[in-house]
């Protein structure tokens, strides 16, 4: 057996899959679409209660405020980000 008679098997089936996929497309991955979600999208909404909440601090308070003991390294010449 030569190499064209090795591979003649393979690149058949190749191409008879190949046809079966193009002509009964319910054999491929069908792509699902989601639903169109009802109502208007929101990115932001108006604070309810504003002057009980920390300005200052966050949401994290006291708790959550940076460490004391931070320091920078150094500042990249002709850049403004700290490194």
């Amino acid at each position: 057996m030569n190499r064209a008679e090795k591979l003649r098997l393979p690149i058949l089936v190749a191409v008879i899959l190949s046809i079966v996929v193009n002509v009964n497309p319910g054999l491929a991955k069908q792509k699902i679409k989601k639903p169109i979600p009802k109502g208007t999208p929101v990115l932001w909404r108006r604070p309810a209660d504003i002057s009980s909440r920390d300005l200052y601090l966050g949401p994290g308070g006291v708790a959550m405020r940076p460490e004391q003991g931070t320091r920078w390294l150094r500042t990249r010449v002709g850049s403004k980000d700290w490194k």
